[in-house]
């Protein structure tokens, strides 16, 4: 019997195991329209176990029951066919199963009544950082199962023997991931030593084995690995193919049947395998042109983008530095706001939501300490472009100093310096604002965009007079004597 609870996301939850590598289990007979008609039902411990994964096919955020009617235009409205009302359903990117490999069996309350073999295999991220200490050739070859047999069909060992015997870097080879795990700190030590590796933190990161080993392999929502239902079943996309393989050699390794160790070796080594091209295709799938973060979360242009006209700063605005209105701050850090409101109120990410689209409409004074904050604490940095982009200074990365409290002052304000750069004044021009997430973008453009980098003038190494403070000067002079 399954326990109906929600786990914090990447937490294992025993009650999510898929053990059957079946997409269906058997057939329902239902009444539609009148005419008797048999479906498919998904295994309950399978791929697209609805009490696990939810309905892949109808369980959109915003649905009725049967899927008929789905997406936010129909909010509110009651189905023809199924006779639900469309309500909002949070997302089934959560939701997620799990390959246990460990063999352990389990309880109604999720403890271990019955441990396994206890078998492991190497997280993804780790295994790159063991080949900088182990070295790729050697780990691959520790890893690998020995294929000679004796006439009797038992595992040559002396010939292992040999191969490992005939150099430093073999003296490990061929132990398997099995007898890999048991011996993991005598390896990880002796090609540390052997290697004269000098990376004492990569050492001390890879020597705890719980950074390094893991028994669950994470199934992941069905979001990320579509199924289309055709007149032949399912069609599957490599994903879900990758999984079935992984749950069928899983069944293999820890079926009750007696095998000799050389088997279990192996196929543990396919599931390492299979592991390993799982996680290159689900980050295929995510990064990229056409992954999931641009394609579903992004959108397809420019993200995170803003255009507003310029206007002067007030005084103690730096060179590099702008005052954006709310309206913008809020837009270009939206899920930023988002989460934040989700933490610090101790609410949904979709009630949170709603306060951010309110705080849109209207002003909203909660939102704009939140923002303030951010810009306090934080680096938020964005790119100002003044098209057409065909010169140094075209776009200049600039840091936000402040956010204006006006709902209705929709202007960027800025430093009056760097107008020449821009090729801009303050008679109305527009100017592009692209918000900077990521701290390596942030530290490149700095680098080389930044107005303090564009000082000097690359040319010749003298100061740029397109950015001296000779106009500010003589405006403030103007200003003192008029």
């Amino acid at each position: 019997m399954k326990i109906n609870r929600t786990p914090s996301f990447f937490e294992f939850d025993p009650h999510n195991i898929i053990s059957n590598h079946e997409i269906y289990g058997r057939k329902m007979t239902t009444i539609k329209d009148g005419v008797r008609v048999e479906e498919n039902v998904f295994n309950e411990d399978g791929l697209f176990s609805p009490s696990i994964f939810g309905n892949f096919e109808t369980e959109h955020e915003y649905s009725c029951k049967c899927g008929f009617l789905a997406g936010k235009f129909y909010d509110g409205f009651t189905c023809p066919k199924c006779n639900t009302v469309v309500t909002f359903k949070e997302s089934l990117i959560n939701k997620m199963g799990w390959i246990d490999i460990s063999g352990n069996k389990y309880n109604s309350d999720g403890v271990i009544i019955e441990k396994g073999e206890g078998y492991k295999i190497i997280k993804y991220i780790a295994y790159n950082h063991l080949e900088k200490l182990i070295g790729k050739a050697n780990l691959r070859k520790v890893m690998e199962t020995p294929n000679t047999i004796t006439a009797t069909g038992e595992l040559d060992t002396e010939s292992i023997k040999l191969i490992q015997e005939s150099s430093p870097e073999c003296k490990y080879w061929y132990i398997g991931l099995v007898e890999f795990y048991k011996k993991y700190h005598e390896v990880l030590e002796y090609y540390y030593t052997l290697n004269n590796v000098e990376n004492d933190k990569l050492f001390e990161f890879l020597y705890d084995p719980a950074e390094v080993w893991t028994d669950k392999i994470p199934v992941i929502s069905t979001l990320l690995r579509p199924a289309v239902r055709t007149t032949d079943g399912l069609k599957l996309d490599i994903l879900n193919t990758i999984y079935v393989r992984l749950i069928k050699n899983n069944k293999i390794l820890n079926s009750k049947v007696e095998q000799i160790d050389l088997i279990k070796n192996s196929t543990l080594e396919i599931i390492q395998a299979e592991y390993f091209q799982l996680s290159e295709e689900i980050l295929k799938n995510i990064k990229g042109k056409s992954g999931l973060i641009r394609s579903q979360i992004c959108g397809t242009r420019i993200d995170f983008s803003a255009r507003n006209i310029i206007t002067p700063a007030h005084a103690g605005i730096k060179m590099d530095e702008v005052v954006i209105p709310y309206l913008t701050m809020l837009e270009l850090y939206k899920f930023e706001v988002i989460n934040i409101l989700h933490n610090v109120n101790h609410i949904s990410i979709r009630e949170a939501e709603k306060i951010h689209f309110k705080a849109m409409k209207k002003f909203n004074p909660e939102v704009y300490n939140i923002m303030k904050k951010m810009i306090k604490d934080g680096d938020c940095s964005i790119l100002l472009n003044r098209n057409p982009t065909i010169a140094i200074g075209s776009m200049l990365c600039m840091k936000i100093a402040d956010v204006k409290e006006d709902y209705t002052d929709l202007t960027l304000s800025l430093s009056n310096t760097i107008l020449t750069l821009l090729a801009a004044d303050f008679d109305g021009d527009v100017l592009n604002i692209i918000s900077l997430k990521d701290n390596t973008m942030k530290e490149i453009f700095k680098a080389v965009l930044s107005p303090e980098a564009l000082i000097i003038d690359s040319n010749n190494g003298n100061i740029k007079e397109d950015i001296l403070l000779e106009r500010d000067q003589i405006l403030g002079l103007n200003a003192l004597l008029s």
